[in-house]
């Protein structure tokens, strides 16, 4: 019998419960456990909570042993009108830098959440998100990551119009200083967002302001790259970007019964 190590932590119960009812009903031995490299056979499924240090000596292993790895993230976008748990999951990486497959049925209409109207203004203010320095080497927020950065920022806006210069205002992670604003009262008037890879900036696409990343990878293709684009943002296709963003995300009953997995594994089971 194949095994399928899942090495998230046992609390909250339900979350640890579900991912090993899914497995469950897919035919495997669940271990709740960090395997090592004697542990791990090809067949094997390993998944771990990002990929920071606690998880990386499993996700090595799996690696090495030709096993399959899901990296399992919190949910990227909540239902509306639901208390149901979403979570990420992708094969090899996180927020992008992995991989998942993309079906024909609308699971972003499923979440039932709606876009906002494009409303980017040509002379707001340009909104940069912070977080936690967290996760894979390559996905990891940088540190320091604002004070690099706002100098290549002034001097793209300043090839632009150097008789203008743009105000910038900065969001802490909630997790390390707790604004009084929220994301939505602080893009109020924005031109856009800039971050690494956080959240925020699917958050700053469904209220309508265009987003910007500097990390490597997001799970979000309308979030934009080339921050050389700031002065003047074009619309991204945000409907392409969340319906493919929808299928990186389950819900905790699909969880539980085995069906996220059975889709993410296709291609081995």
């Amino acid at each position: 019998m194949n095994t399928a190590w899942v090495t998230l932590r046992h609390q909250p119960p339900y979350r640890s419960d579900a991912f090993a009812n899914g497995f469950e009903a897919l035919g495997y031995k669940v271990k709740l456990a960090f395997p090592t490299d004697q542990d791990v056979r090809a067949e094997d499924v390993v998944v771990t909570w990002n990929l920071n240090p606690r998880y990386r000596g499993a996700a090595h292993a799996a690696k090495r042993a030709g096993a399959s790895l899901i990296v399992a993230e919190n949910g990227y976008i909540p239902a509306e009108n639901s208390a149901e748990h979403h979570y990420a999951l992708a094969r090899d990486g996180h927020n992008g830098s992995g991989f998942w497959f993309v079906g024909e049925e609308d699971r972003w209409a499923k979440l039932g959440r709606n876009l906002h109207p494009w409303r980017g203004y040509p002379d707001g203010h340009i909104l940069i998100c912070d977080q936690r320095g967290i996760g894979s080497d390559i996905m990891k927020c940088p540190r320091p990551f604002i004070e690099p950065l706002l100098p290549k920022l002034e001097r793209i806006f300043a090839r632009h119009d150097k008789r203008k210069k743009p105000r910038f205002v900065f969001r802490a992670h909630p997790g390390r200083h707790q604004s009084k604003l929220t994301l939505a009262q602080e893009l109020q008037g924005a031109r856009a967002m800039v971050t690494w890879a956080s959240n925020a900036a699917n958050e700053a696409l469904l209220m309508g302001y265009p987003a910007f990343r500097t990390a490597p990878f997001h799970v979000n293709e309308a979030v934009l790259t080339d921050v050389s684009l700031l002065p003047t943002p074009p619309e991204t296709d945000r409907l392409a970007g969340f319906k493919k963003l929808a299928w990186a995300q389950w819900s905790l009953t699909e969880i539980g019964d085995g069906s996220a997995f059975k889709w993410l594994l296709q291609d081995v089971l």
